[in-house]
C-alpha cells in the first residue's frame, strides 16, 4: 500500500525495524549465556577451558564461540525443535534469575553490612519484586492451568537435563 502512494522508503525503514528489532534481546541473551559458560568453567562445572577470558578483547572466547556455533545451529534444527528447547532454556534462564535474586535478598538480610559493589534499583524492594517477577514467570511455565506452561515433550527435556546434571556433578 506504501508503494502505491508513493511512500515505498517507509516500507523499507519497516523492514529494516522488523529485523534489526529482535537483535537487542539476542544480543543480551548471548552475552548472559557466555557469561553463565564464564562461570561454571570457574567453578568447575565446566571443563577449564571455560575459566578463561582472552586477554585481546576481555571476553571469554570458548564460551563465545560455543554460543555462536549454537546460535548458527539453531535455526537449522527446525522448528519442532527450536520451540521446545527454547521453551526449556527460558525456563531454567529465569530459574536462575530467581535463584541470585533470592542469593542476593538472602545476602542483604544475613551481611547487612557487607560492601556491595553494585546497588540494585529500588534497593530491598527491588529485589523482592524481582525474587516475585520470576516466581510469577516460573509459575506460567510450570502450572498444568496456564497457556505457556511447558508441554509432555518439553517436561522430558528438563527432566533428561536434570539427570544429565546429577550425573555430571556426581
Amino acid at each position: 500500500i506504501l508503494s502505491v502512494i508513493g511512500l515505498g522508503v517507509f516500507y523499507k525503514i519497516m523492514m529494516v525495524i522488523a529485523v534489526m528489532g529482535p537483535l537487542g534481546p539476542m544480543n543480551s541473551f548471548f552475552a548472559a549465556s557466555s557469561r553463565i559458560l564464564l562461570a561454571m568453567g570457574r567453578k568447575e562445572q565446566l571443563p577449564s577451558k571455560f575459566a578463561k577470558i582472552d586477554e585481546k578483547t576481555g571476553t571469554p572466547k570458548v564460551a563465545n564461540v560455543l554460543m555462536a556455533i549454537l546460535t548458527i545451529i539453531g535455526p537449522f534444527l527446525g522448528k519442532n525443535m527450536l520451540v521446545p528447547l527454547t521453551n526449556v532454556s527460558s525456563l531454567a534462564f529465569i530459574f536462575a534469575c530467581f535463584m541470585a535474586s533470592v542469593a542476593c535478598l538472602r545476602m542483604r538480610m544475613t551481611e547487612p553490612y557487607l560492601k556491595r559493589p553494585y546497588k540494585v534499583p529500588g534497593g530491598k524492594v527491588g529485589i523482592y519484586a524481582a525474587c516475585l517477577t520470576a516466581l510469577i514467570i516460573i509459575a506460567l511455565l510450570v502450572l498444568p492451568m496456564s497457556p505457556a506452561s511447558l508441554n509432555a515433550g518439553e517436561w522430558s527435556i528438563v527432566i533428561i537435563w536434570l539427570l544429565l546434571g546429577m550425573i555430571f556433578m556426581a
